[in-house]
C-alpha cells in the first residue's frame, strides 16, 4: 500500500500516462471511396468557399454539432483544425469521379468503450434526397471495420 505524503512534501514529477497515451495512438486520416463517393479527412487548407456557403444553412450547422449557428470561412478553418483525427474526425464527402464536395461527416469515437457516433450531412442542396448520405455511410462503415 502506498504511503501517505508527509506534510510539506512535493509530489513526484512522474508524468501521468493514460491508457490511450500508453497505446501511442496516432491520428487516423481517412481516404476511402466507392464508385459513387469518396470520404476524406478534411484539412483546414482544403476548406473552400463552396463548403463555407453550406455553413449558412442551419441544418448543416446542427448536424456538425458546431459551436455557432453560422461561421465564416476562417472561423470554420479554425474549427476544422480543432479535430484530433483520433477521437474526433471531420471528413468531406466528395462525388466521384470528379471529387466535387457534396457534404460533411463527423465521427466521434470513445476508444476506451469502443463506441462511436457518425453524423452525415449533404451540404449541396441539389444532392439531397439522392442517397448520397447512404452511400457515404456505407463507405465509412467499411472503414470502421477495416
Amino acid at each position: 500500500m502506498p504511503k501517505m505524503p508527509k506534510p510539506g512534501a512535493t509530489p513526484s514529477p512522474a508524468p501521468l500516462i493514460t491508457p490511450l497515451a500508453a497505446q501511442r495512438l496516432r491520428p487516423v486520416f481517412v481516404d476511402r471511396w466507392s464508385d459513387k463517393v469518396r470520404i476524406r479527412t478534411l484539412r483546414p487548407s482544403e476548406v473552400t468557399s463552396e463548403i463555407a456557403e453550406w455553413l449558412t444553412d442551419p441544418a448543416v450547422m446542427e448536424a456538425l454539432n458546431a459551436p455557432q449557428k453560422a461561421m465564416g470561412l476562417e472561423a470554420f478553418r479554425v474549427y476544422v483544425a480543432s479535430f484530433d483525427n483520433l477521437k474526433r474526425n471531420l471528413m468531406t464527402i466528395l462525388r466521384r469521379p470528379d471529387d466535387t464536395p457534396l457534404g460533411l461527416a463527423v465521427v466521434e469515437v470513445d476508444l476506451r468503450h469502443r463506441l462511436g457516433s457518425l453524423h452525415l450531412i449533404i451540404g449541396d442542396p441539389e444532392n439531397r434526397g439522392r442517397n448520397m448520405a447512404f452511400e457515404a455511410s456505407v463507405v465509412l462503415l467499411r472503414h470502421f471495420f477495416l
